[in-house]
């Protein structure tokens, strides 16, 4: 029989600074004493969680989660009491999330706490104190694993000593629950709806009497996925290349895989929930990402899309965020090709023909606008534009405005829809 409690927190190395340095202020004392340095809340790891047990015969398995994506964490150490939940003593330490304790004998009770320790000798908080008693009977949902998306789970049974017949329950109670006999491997429907789940088995005689208290074991069921929200902070202002996009994603759930794409942008970025990258708190749920904008980074008005595959591989429906991006990223240049002297014989009228490539811009493009000037080196403050044409695929324009016996010099530019312009090659036509 398993049994969760809850004590309160040991005194910390980093609560007995605290209260040193209470002591100074109370008598006056202006300097720390010899050997006290001052301690960071940063510089303790996080505590355990998830702490679970599995019991057998003379052995108890305590396992727990632990995110350690900075790699920071040197080992964890074990506390143990036995009969009573008070004077807990180190019995060993892990460098894995998982501890045998063979040392246990069987209908006796045990406690446990779990605390990290990081490379740098600084100890956690200890974790919530779990109770197990060790015995002949167990029964393992999914071999101990602590979650699962699977609501029909197996169960591994066992006993020392064969019982005739068993039952199996979703709640201790074992209301409606009927005999049935008993094997070591089992198939079993748990109740539907995601959250703790836990499964009980009594052992009977042949007479249908209790054999043992009752055994039990839990699983954390999962079954889907979901995005609670996904927002960016620019509020609608343009970025630029250089500046900083921070992106974020609730997940409403720790643990699995976020990412985020930017609509006809970059595309499956990995965000983070361990305090980094602009995370601002580890482990709850929240995702974030600071992206620096690239100088190829060209989209309007786009949709960040965030994606979420939770720890057990269940995959949350797409979420859009509602403010929309623009990296403001100055169109491609066209190139204007040696302008044409044009002359229309049956009207007599003459002109300059322009052609140019065409602009590689096609989500944003908004006109070519072709500037002229009798002066080289054009600029759009110094020349006169003469023509704007929306079309991306007009290519050429006839100038027919010119007259007899002068040079004229020539740009085109690209706009794009956020107004940023890019100048082609200057050209020079005559009509001398």
């Amino acid at each position: 029989m398993i049994r969760n409690m809850r004590v309160k927190s040991h005194f910390t190395a980093g609560t007995f600074a605290a209260f040193l340095l209470a002591l100074m202020a109370v008598f006056g004392c202006d300097k720390k004493p010899t050997g006290v340095e001052e301690i960071s809340s940063t510089s303790f790891p996080n505590t355990p969680d998830s702490i679970r047990v599995v019991v057998g015969d003379q052995i108890i398995v305590v396992k727990w989660s632990f995110q350690d994506s900075a790699g920071t964490i040197q080992k964890f150490n074990i506390y143990r009491a036995t009969n009573t939940p008070t004077n807990f003593s180190l019995i060993k330490s892990s460098t894995t999330n998982s501890f045998e304790d063979r040392n246990v004998q069987n209908n006796a009770d045990y406690f446990y706490q779990v605390a990290a320790v990081n490379k740098d000798g600084f100890e956690s908080k200890r974790s919530e104190v779990v109770t197990a008693r060790p015995g002949q009977f167990s029964v393992v949902i999914e071999d101990g694993a602590e979650y699962t998306s699977n609501t029909t789970v197996h169960l591994s049974i066992t006993a020392s000593t064969v019982p005739e017949f068993m039952t199996i329950s979703n709640d201790s109670s074992f209301t409606n629950a009927a005999p049935q006999p008993f094997d070591v491997s089992i198939n079993w429907a748990m109740v539907l709806g995601d959250g703790l789940k836990t499964i009980y088995v009594r052992f009977l005689d042949q007479s249908g009497k209790a054999t043992s208290m009752p055994v039990s074991d839990s699983i954390i069921l999962d079954t889907h996925a979901n995005i609670v929200s996904v927002s960016e902070n620019t509020g609608g202002a343009p970025k630029v290349a250089g500046d900083t996009l921070r992106i974020t994603l609730d997940a409403g759930e720790i643990g699995g895989k976020a990412l985020a794409s930017i609509e006809n942008g970059p595309q499956n970025l990995a965000l983070f929930d361990d305090g980094t990258h602009g995370d601002a708190v580890a482990n709850d749920g929240i995702h974030t990402l600071n992206y620096i904008v690239q100088i190829d980074d060209d989209v309007y008005q786009a949709r960040v899309v965030g994606d979420f595959t939770d720890h057990v591989g269940n995959v949350a429906e797409s979420a859009f965020s509602i403010t929309r991006l623009t990296f403001l990223h100055a169109p491609d240049p066209v190139t204007l090709f040696d302008p044409v002297f044009d002359f229309n014989f049956s009207s007599g009228q003459i002109g300059i023909k322009l052609t140019w490539t065409e602009s590689t811009e096609v989500s944003d493009f908004a006109s070519y606008l072709i500037y002229r000037s009798q002066n080289p080196d054009i600029t759009p403050d110094n020349a006169l534009l003469i023509a704007s044409l929306s079309a991306r695929r007009t290519i050429d324009y006839l100038d027919d405005t010119v007259i007899l016996n002068n040079d004229y010099y020539y740009r085109v530019f690209v706009s794009d829809l956020t107004g940023l312009t890019a100048g082609s090659n200057e050209v020079v036509g005559s009509t001398r």
